[in-house]
């Protein structure tokens, strides 16, 4: 059974070595779950990193070194880490989930490890331009004892999300029960069935009852009365929506949630007005919905975690290579999967019952990058000069053309005579690595 699991990195190009080095450990065993929403539209709703991290059966992170200035209003000692504070906070979630986790740290981020006794918790430190030059020997070797003991005695996390949530009002507020009203509504409308309300009079087995049932709590942390409650929830670790009044605001955070420089305040409600506040949780509660999908080879998570390495781009090959030839096309667009680069071909990309002069067309229209393989004869084929021509009425738009000899040509095209030509060589391994070799370097500039 592949092992769900919440993979947190750094996108900075320095670092995607480093993150492969773990994912070549841990790829064979683990279903990659990414956070696609997240990723790329910059979500940062804590309920939601909260929920995605508690249904996932382990959590694996890097955490890179990125130099700062030393933070001396904080003495909370997150403050002084040289590393990212979004990664950072991740970590600490997963600490305070209790799962199973691997960490591996640059020693010179200033971390510290938490202790732990089991086995399923390891923290890896290294120095990472070492690592580099050595191919990530002492990852592989932390890593591959880490999950070896994983697959012995790891208990599987229930995936189900409650549609259950519940309510932590300070009563004492004049408008507690329309803020109640709204929030309830905002909740339904975002699929939770039943909505309870902790109530004064709830005895702490009554809460614990109630927490331990519903998978998502929306709390005012701004009152004392409330803060033994809310830190039943936070030890439970129930993915929470947090708001403090605008008479609060101004007040410190609660003693459990302050200390992190990425962390709660970032992701705090402030109520000036109960409808906005029940727009803001509704937002939310719907970001909940898990939309992740999973990466479940080895190539596509390589791909994955490189594709912030190049600027946008999609590329168009555009070729006349006999059908025995084809396998150098597919040797092409494997290294192109594994290298995360977006390519089209029309054999490679076409399936049934598309319009293929349709999709043709699109390829043409959005291509920012070519590639031209040409072997004798490329003029006669109708369809290449029709895209030799769409493509140079872009010129302007497109931001490299490569263009490549197959076989025994070796006269360019003379409608790209100012262009050098390079003739690729038999072995068909080893011109698939040209291509995307120099494409890299045109994507990477």
């Amino acid at each position: 059974m592949p092992i769900e699991t919440y993979f947190s990195h750094s996108w900075h190009p320095e670092d995607v070595k480093l993150n492969l080095f773990v994912w070549e450990v841990i790829a064979g065993d683990c279903d990659l779950y990414v956070d696609r929403d997240g990723a790329d539209t910059g979500i940062y709703y804590i309920n939601r990193l909260e929920e995605l991290i508690r249904k996932s059966d382990v959590f694996v992170s890097v955490l890179s070194y990125r130099k700062k200035g030393a933070d001396d209003t904080h003495l909370r000692r997150d403050y002084q880490l040289q590393c990212a504070p979004a990664a950072l906070f991740e970590l600490r979630l997963a600490e305070r989930a209790r799962k199973p986790r691997w960490i591996v740290y640059d020693d010179r981020t200033g971390f510290t490890p938490m202790q732990s006794t089991s086995d399923l918790v390891v923290y890896t430190p290294i120095d990472a331009v070492e690592e580099l030059k050595r191919g990530g020997r002492n990852v592989h070797t932390s890593g591959k004892s880490w999950l070896d003991n994983v697959k012995k005695k790891l208990k599987f996390t229930d995936e189900s999300r409650s549609r259950q949530a519940a309510l932590l009002i300070d009563e004492s507020q004049p408008d507690a029960k329309q803020t109640k009203d709204e929030l309830t509504r905002a909740l339904h409308d975002t699929g939770y069935a039943h909505i309870t309300v902790i109530e004064p009079g709830h005895t702490d087995a009554e809460v614990i009852i109630i927490l331990q049932a519903v998978g998502l709590l929306v709390a005012e942390i701004g009152t004392t009365s409330l803060g033994d409650i809310y830190a039943m929830a936070h030890a439970m670790f129930i993915p929470t929506i947090r708001f403090m009044r605008n008479g609060q605001s101004g007040s410190a955070l609660p003693r459990l949630l302050d200390g992190h420089p990425g962390g709660y305040q970032h992701d705090l409600l402030i109520c000036q007005d109960v409808c906005v506040l029940a727009e803001e949780v509704g937002k939310r509660a719907q970001a909940m919905r898990d939309q992740r999908s999973p990466i479940e080879n080895y190539e596509a998570g390589c791909a994955y975690l490189r594709r912030h390495l190049y600027r946008d781009h999609n590329v168009f090959f555009s070729h006349n290579l006999p059908d025995e030839d084809a396998d150098l096309l597919n040797a092409v667009f494997d290294l192109l999967q594994e290298k995360g680069i977006r390519a089209w071909e029309y054999r490679h990309n076409n399936r049934a019952g598309v319009v293929w002069k349709d999709e043709m067309e699109t390829a043409l229209t959005d291509a920012t990058d070519v590639v031209f393989i040409m072997a004798d004869g490329f003029e006669l084929s109708e369809s290449c000069t029709r895209e030799l021509d769409a493509l140079l009425s872009r010129k302007g738009d497109i931001q490299s053309m490569l263009p490549f000899f197959w076989g025994n040509r070796s006269l360019p095209n003379p409608k790209l005579s100012d262009r050098h030509f390079e003739s690729l060589p038999s072995d068909k391994s080893h011109a698939s690595r040209i291509v995307v070799e120099r494409l890299i370097t045109e994507l990477t500039r």
